[in-house]
């Protein structure tokens, strides 16, 4: 029997979904003399087809991290050409973040999981940490605004 696991709410194409939520608890905004906020690029690539949508979320906290989309900062959806996905995420404050991708191949708004609760869709992690339960430590990054790209592959069962 197949499920599905809800991965985001209201998405709009290229466009966060959401205001940003506050910074979750010890951490704050940057010290004093600190780079403002800047863009971001992100850089996705090894979608295995063009078929469906990425769904992009960012996360501050482990809390849904990394298919609860209702509980991410900010989400974005795009789409995917020729194998690849390229967002500019704008005003990021320096600090740590996770970021998660989801092929939905089926565009029906959910990662889709097999009997198991394994993912049968694409899903790719910042910092590229091994397969399986990943959690927020293994993908969190520290922003550095002097070199804000992030690259992301994805990865398929």
């Amino acid at each position: 029997m197949l499920r599905c696991l809800p991965i985001f709410a209201l998405l709009v194409a290229g466009c966060p979904a959401s205001q940003p939520k506050p910074a979750p608890s010890g951490v704050g905004p940057p010290a004093a003399g600190a780079a403002g906020p800047v863009t971001v690029t992100l850089k996705v690539t090894g979608f295995r087809s063009e078929q469906g949508s990425a769904r992009v979320a960012l996360f501050r906290s482990p809390d849904g991290f990394p298919a609860d989309y209702t509980k991410a900062e900010r989400t974005w959806t795009g789409k995917i050409l020729v194998g690849q996905l390229q967002l500019s995420l704008p005003d990021m404050a320096p600090g740590a973040y996770a970021i998660a991708v989801i092929h939905d191949e089926n565009d029906n708004g959910a990662l889709d999981l097999d009997e198991q609760g394994r993912p049968i869709e694409g899903l790719g992690l910042s910092n590229d940490p091994a397969q399986g339960r990943a959690a927020f430590a293994q993908a969190r990054f520290d922003l550095d605004p002097d070199d804000p790209v992030v690259e992301i592959e994805m990865r398929y069962p």
